[in-house]
């Protein structure tokens, strides 16, 4: 997949919009990279149904930013600079793998992030996509978030609570996480 560069005062993804430079199930080529400078990067809501592509089917598919790898090619990477980023009601943003390949490497510099009502950022090996769960067998990246000021994760939806994954679901493993923090709350 090519990368994807993205420059923009504002970015808003919402109701099951998504970003994505992603290896789908048959693919054995790599995925994209995706670079996001923004001041404000707004994720929230799904897609109520079915989504559908030449090889895959999603449900109840989330706003998201993918580097996602679901055959043997790895994930790209993903990185952000912004001053204020907030996910909730099940967005997500993810470098994971569904599949054999290697998730990609995240890094987020921020001000402020904000993840609440099952906001989600995840490098991990398998994951919740659109409800349903994909075991990923690859290696999954590192997550490394930066916050000059505040980090808020709270509450969850349906399917998954608010938070930080770089997790394993089956035999893949599961990548380091840092954060750096002026502050770092976690509720509900």
């Amino acid at each position: 997949a090519g990368q994807i560069v993205i420059n923009a005062e504002q970015i808003e993804i919402l109701n099951g919009g998504i970003i994505t430079a992603t290896a789908l199930s048959q693919a054995s080529g790599t995925g994209g990279n995706i670079e996001i400078t923004t001041e404000t990067l707004h994720l929230t809501g799904f897609r109520p149904g079915l989504t559908r592509t030449t090889t895959d089917f999603f449900q109840n598919a989330q706003s998201g930013i993918a580097a996602i790898t679901f055959g043997n090619g790895s994930a790209g990477n993903i990185s952000i600079l912004a001053k204020n980023i907030d996910l909730e009601n099940y967005a997500s943003i993810g470098a994971a793998t569904a599949g054999s390949g290697m998730a990609g490497q995240m890094i987020i510099e921020v001000e402020n992030l904000s993840l609440k009502s099952g906001g989600l950022i995840t490098t991990s090996s398998g994951g919740i996509i659109g409800g349903k769960t994909y075991f990923g067998t690859g290696t999954s990246g590192t997550l490394k978030i930066i916050a000059s000021g505040n980090i808020i994760i709270s509450g969850h939806s349906d399917f998954t609570a608010s938070g930080l994954l770089s997790n394993t679901l089956v035999s893949g493993e599961g990548g380091n996480l840092e954060v750096q923090a002026n502050h770092l709350t976690l509720t509900d």
